[in-house]
This record gives structure tokens, sequence and C-alpha cells, in this order.
């Protein structure tokens, strides 16, 4: 791009590697002309390579996004490529998004608990790369900790926004009544989708309500998470709500129980599992 192309001095940006010819035409008050032509050599100085900066993450569950940032890497020159990759243990549930792979940004779903590593490599103009490792840990938080699990069986093409917002709802004013410290309750849904498996509708959400002791500023939380248990006790007494929606079961998202310190309890079935040097 020229600037001030009609002036003495001009301007010129813009340039890459190669060689340029520029013309300068001159003309006086009696109409004569002359002309000049002049060159401009652009070469590249020495190549730095790139450098590839990503900062680790951590997310917490519910949340089903993890964004790895690459967009402080830089170049002399500009990158051209980025390429994100996955470490071999890394579980194959955790997928990039779409195609931000070969983004500076990119994006994970179907997030599971644990530290998971990344790499990202950038390219620059010269083919030059530099590498760098970022740490993706994934936390189950209070709100995942206290998720419910409820199994539905309406029709499929029941299965509408309506269905949703009438189920918040009925949930939401059920635990209301039933919690005295709470005034309003809140339904959080993290999965609202049919059950390959069984054809059912499988929900998943937490609840909470607002701390009535919280401040602006201070440092108590400004909602409550319900606990688990404590909402599965009380939606399976709701008979009417059960059976208006056609609930199968309701359950802890995650097994509570401690199966007398036997074995284990499985987050599936909901049943205690024995060591295997209990077994008769």
């Amino acid at each position: 791009m020229i600037v001030n192309g009609d002036k003495s001095k001009c301007t010129v940006s813009g340039f890459e590697e190669g060689v340029y010819q520029f013309r300068l035409n001159v003309t006086d008050d009696g109409g004569l002309t002359a002309t000049d032509d002049t060159f401009v050599t652009v070469v590249r100085s020495k190549n730095e390579p790139p450098v590839a900066r990503a900062p680790n993450v951590t997310v917490y569950l519910p949340s089903n996004l993890a964004i790895l940032n690459g967009s402080e890497s830089f170049d002399d020159a500009g990158i051209v490529r980025y390429m994100w990759s996955a470490h071999d243990d890394v579980p194959a549930c955790i997928a990039f998004l779409g195609l931000s792979s070969d983004q500076s940004i990119a994006m994970l779903g179907g997030l599971v608990p644990g530290i998971f590593h990344f790499d990202l490599t950038v390219t620059d103009h010269s083919n030059a790369q530099n590498s760098t490792t970022v740490a993706l840990t994934v936390v189950a938080g209070e709100e995942q900790l206290n998720s419910i699990e409820m199994y539905l069986e309406p029709d499929f093409n029941d299965i509408t926004y309506r269905l949703r917002n009438k189920l918040e709802g009925r949930i939401a004013t059920t635990l209301a009544v039933q919690i005295p410290e709470a005034i309003k309750v809140d339904v959080r849904f993290s999965s609202f989708a049919q059950d390959p498996s069984s054809g059912r509708l499988r929900v998943v959400f937490h609840t909470e309500f607002a701390n009535p002791i919280h401040q602006e500023g201070e440092g108590a939380k400004s909602a409550i998470v319900v606990s688990a248990a404590r909402a599965v006790t009380i939606l399976r007494n709701e008979v009417d709500m059960i059976r208006d929606f056609h609930i199968a079961s309701i359950n802890t998202l995650y097994c509570v129980l401690d199966c007398s310190g036997h074995g284990k309890c499985s987050n599936y079935s909901k049943e205690c599992h024995c060591d295997r040097y209990w077994m008769p």
C-alpha cells in the first residue's frame, strides 16, 4: 500500500520477500514530464523459530467444555499453522470439537475427571516449529458430585422444551416446599438426552438455592448446592410427579452406598460389588 503517492516522499507497506519496481513520474509548470525507476529488494532476516505458549487449564464438572488457548504463541514473521494433539493415555471420549485441533484455540468435549496432557505445535513460514505441553485438569465439582440421575419413559416425540420446562418447574417447586431454608430452588440440567441402550430419557441435573447469608464482596458462596441424597429422598416421595412424567427411576448420579467396607458401589447399577476376598 502506498501512502502519499502524490508527494515527493511516500510510504510503502505490506512487503513480502521479493523485488519491487516503482516508477516516479514528475511534471513541471510547463507540462514537461520525466520518469525514473527504482527497485526495492526485500529479504528476510535470519529466521527466529516460533514460540508455543498455552496455559494449563482446570475445568469443574458438570461443565463439559474445555478451552485450550494457544493464542499467546508468537513468531517474528507470524505463525502459519497450529496443531493440537492428545497424549496416548488421554481417554478417547475426550474429543476435539469441530476442526479446533488446527486452530490457535482448541475446544474439547466429553470430559471425565483426571489430569490429561495435550501438545501444541506451532509452525512458521520457514517451517520452523516449536511445541509446548498443556495440562488439562478435570475435577468433579460440588455440583457434579451432588447431581441426580433420572430416567423417564415418554414417547420420543414428546422430548421437547415444553417437557423440559415443565419438569424443571415441578422439581424446583417440590424441593422449595420441602427445604425450609430455601425460598427458591434452581434446577441446572447437565444432560437431557435419550439413552441409546434403553430408549428412555436420561436427565442429569443438580439443584441449588440462594445462600441467605451471602453478601456482595464477602467470601460466602452465593448459592448452596442441595445434597443429592436429600433431593432424591424428597423427589422419590412425589408420587404425582412420578406418575405425570412417567419417571422410571430417581437416583444420585454417583453411588453413595458404603458397601459396609466390603466392596465398591457401581455408579451405573447403583449396587455394591463385593471385593473378591469377601466372596464365598
